[in-house]
C-alpha cells in the first residue's frame, strides 16, 4: 500500500539540491580523473582538427548570402548562384558520407544551399516580372 505523505515544495527543492550539489568522493578517483582527461584531449583535438576550423571557415558563404538578401537583385550573377548551389549540394554529400560525419559541415552547406536557392529564386522572380519576390519594382 501507499502510505507516503506527499512532499512539501521546500522538500523536493532540498532533493533536488542535494541530488545536484552532493559529492562524494569516490567522485575524484584516480579512474575518473583519468577518463575526464582523456574526454578532454578528445575535444581538444577536434577543436584543432580540420573537421572544426574547415567549416567554421566556410561559414562566410551562407553568411555571405544571408546579408545579401537585403540588396538589390540585380547584382546577383546566376552563374556563380549556380555554381554555388551544385558545390553545396556535392559537399553536403561528402560531409555526409565521410568518416566521421561531419554534421558541421553539412549544417553549414545546407544553409548555403538554402540561401543560394533563395537568391535563386529572387533572381529569377526579378527577371521574369521586374520585381523582387518582395512584389516591390526594382526597375
Amino acid at each position: 500500500s501507499y502510505d507516503h505523505k506527499p512532499k512539501t515544495t521546500l522538500e523536493i527543492l532540498l532533493s533536488s539540491f542535494h541530488a545536484v550539489f552532493h559529492f562524494e568522493f569516490e567522485f575524484f578517483t584516480p579512474s575518473r580523473i583519468m577518463a575526464a582527461q582523456a574526454q578532454a584531449r578528445i575535444w581538444a583535438r577536434y577543436f584543432c582538427s580540420t573537421h572544426f576550423w574547415g567549416p567554421v571557415a566556410n561559414w562566410g558563404l551562407p553568411l555571405a548570402a544571408f546579408a545579401d538578401m537585403k540588396k538589390d537583385p540585380n547584382m546577383i550573377s546566376g552563374k556563380m548562384t549556380t555554381a554555388l548551389c551544385i558545390y553545396s549540394a556535392l559537399f553536403m554529400r561528402f560531409a555526409w558520407t565521410v568518416q566521421p560525419r561531419n554534421l558541421l559541415l553539412l549544417a553549414c552547406h545546407a544553409a548555403n544551399e538554402t540561401a543560394q536557392v533563395g537568391q535563386m529564386t529572387r533572381l529569377i522572380s526579378y527577371r521574369t516580372t521586374g520585381k523582387d519576390w518582395t512584389g516591390v519594382y526594382k526597375g
